[in-house]
């Protein structure tokens, strides 16, 4: 149902994964002076200190899209790197690295950014229990940064039989229709929270939504209304099929909201109530016709009478007691 879009999030971790060697800090091309750093498109700008090595453009974007694919190739899976923007890929040594990345996003459905963000952080853990590792991936919390909202969770990896655990702390917002991202990796709490005043130093401009983009979210919420309201009329008429249509169409198109979700799975139940009590109703139906059948060849007719009639009650298609009375009246003349 979902397009899943987590490029992004794949380079963030992939320094956990790949490539932690471990050694002394390495700065052959250290900043001597601070430098500040802006994207304009996405409306960001952060400033880094002295003594970091940053990464140029086209060195961070050719890392990203290699760790992706060896993560792809871990995880048999493909992602898209086509639109992936390098913000900023700063280090101070083979494990302490301060990533920024953005994609831009065109939600299809309502909520669809914050679904996949989920989707993404289950997918790492789900890959984490693949090879000779173990990892810790914490519960998504919110923290606001300089105005804008971001969904943060860490994570603690370390291979089986070894005492170095890499740290990780990774940052996201769907902020000016870009998907914007961010990870702190390190060994020691001290870089942590050196790279963490650096990510905190990050300026945004936070831009009004056009009018296009606006149009385009009142029209989803309006076929959402348009599917729930389809959906429980026809709940009310029992006409279940009908009703559970539109309830999956109204969750296709909002997933955040279960209320489509839990109605498909309540007429699920219903129904299957329904063909239990047919069931019931056929098994009593086929006792009265043995019982009727029994008592007509035993020239019983008019108790027998009284099954047939009580059998075209319960079922009044059928044609076999139908007959039956007919005849049954007729000897009875």
């Amino acid at each position: 149902m979902q397009k899943v879009k987590f490029a992004i999030l794949l380079f963030l971790v992939s320094g956990l994964f790949y490539g932690c060697k471990f050694g002394p800090p390495i700065n052959p091309n250290a900043l001597t002076e601070p430098l500040t750093v802006e994207n304009k498109e996405v409306g960001w700008k952060i400033e880094v200190p002295k003594g970091w090595e940053v990464a140029s453009e086209t060195e961070g974007l050719a890392h990203h899209k290699k760790e992706i694919q060896k993560i792809d190739l871990r995880l048999n899976h493909e992602s898209s790197t086509d639109e992936l923007i390098n913000l900023l890929k700063i280090t101070k040594n083979e494990v302490s690295t301060l990533a920024i990345s953005a994609e831009p996003v065109y939600e299809e459905v309502l909520g669809e950014w914050e679904l996949n963000n989920e989707i993404a952080r289950k997918f790492l853990i789900a890959a984490y229990r693949f090879g000779d590792s173990t990892a810790n991936v914490s519960e998504p919390t919110t923290v606001t940064i300089n105005g804008l909202d971001f969904i943060t969770y860490s994570i603690s990896y370390s291979k089986q039989g070894s005492d170095t655990v890499t740290k990780q702390n990774v940052y996201s917002a769907f902020y000016n229709g870009y998907d914007l991202s961010a990870s702190i990796t390190y060994l020691e709490d001290e870089m942590k929270d050196e790279m963490l005043a650096i990510w905190n130093s990050s300026q945004f401009e936070i831009r009004e939504i056009p009018d296009s983009i606006k149009a385009h979210y009142a029209e989803m919420e309006s076929r959402y209304e348009r599917y729930i309201i389809d959906a429980d009329k026809a709940l009310e008429q029992l006409k279940y099929a009908e009703a559970m249509y539109w309830y999956e169409k109204a969750y296709d198109l909002n997933p955040l909201n279960r209320y489509g979700l839990n109605q498909f799975a309540n007429i699920n139940v219903k129904m299957e109530e329904a063909d239990y009590e047919i069931l019931d109703n056929l098994k009593l139906y086929e006792r009265v016709i043995a019982k009727a059948d029994s008592l007509f060849n035993n020239k019983a007719y008019e108790d027998a009478l009284e099954y047939y009639e009580r059998a075209t009650k319960m079922l009044p298609n059928e044609a076999h007691p139908k007959d039956r009375i007919v005849k049954i009246k007729q000897l009875l003349k």
